[in-house]
C-alpha cells in the first residue's frame, strides 16, 4: 500500500467511525422511551449545527486528500518532450511512435475515432497511469509522463467500449 492509499484509508476510516458514533447517538436519542415534548426551536438550531458539522468534515476530507489525486501536478510538456500520438478505435490502439526514450518527458496526445476509451499503461501488473480518451468530435486529451525505466509497457483500454473491449491491447517500448 503506497502513501496515498494509507492517507485516504486512515482519513475515511476515521470519518466512518465518527459518523457511526453520531448515528448511534441520534438513534439512541430518538428512541420511543425518550420521547417527550418537541422543542422546534432547539431542533432547528441542532439541524443547523449538524449541517455545518457535516460540511466541515467533508471540507477537511477534501482538503486532506485532494493533493493525492492522480495527475494533480500534471505539467504541460516542454519543447524537449517526445510527442506520441495515440488514436483509439474499437478495438485497437494506434500509437505513433511506439518506441520512446526513457528519462525524457512524453506528451501523449489522445484522440478517439469512435467512443470513449480509457488509456491505461501497465508495467506488468502495476498500473503506471490511466487517462480518458474522449469520444469522437471531442478535443484531444493531453498527458505528460516521464518513463524512468526502459522496458515494454502494456496499453489497455479500461473503459468498456464494446463486445471486443477485452482484446483492445497495445504496447509501448521504452529504450
Amino acid at each position: 500500500m503506497n502513501g496515498t492509499q494509507v492517507v485516504i484509508t486512515v482519513l475515511y476510516s476515521a470519518a466512518v467511525i465518527v459518523f457511526g458514533v453520531i448515528a448511534a447517538v441520534v438513534i439512541r436519542s430518538t428512541s420511543e422511551s425518550r420521547r417527550g415534548e418537541v422543542d422546534e426551536g432547539r431542533l432547528s438550531k441542532l439541524e443547523g449545527r449538524w449541517g455545518v458539522f457535516v460540511v466541515g468534515v467533508l471540507a477537511v476530507l477534501l482538503a486532506s486528500t485532494i493533493v493525492q489525486v492522480p495527475y494533480w501536478d500534471r505539467a504541460d510538456a516542454d519543447e524537449n518532450a517526445q510527442v506520441v500520438q495515440v488514436t483509439a478505435q474499437q478495438f485497437g490502439w494506434g500509437i505513433q511512435p511506439a518506441t520512446i526514450e526513457a528519462g525524457t518527458p512524453v506528451e501523449f496526445r489522445l484522440a478517439s475515432k469512435d467512443v470513449q476509451h480509457g488509456f491505461a499503461v501497465y508495467d506488468g501488473i502495476k498500473l503506471i497511469f490511466q487517462v480518458q480518451v474522449p469520444a469522437v468530435d471531442q478535443p484531444e486529451q493531453r498527458y505528460v509522463h516521464t518513463f524512468e525505466e526502459a522496458g515494454t509497457y502494456d496499453v489497455l483500454c479500461l473503459e468498456f467500449c464494446g463486445f471486443q473491449h477485452h482484446a483492445m491491447r497495445g504496447t509501448l517500448k521504452v529504450e
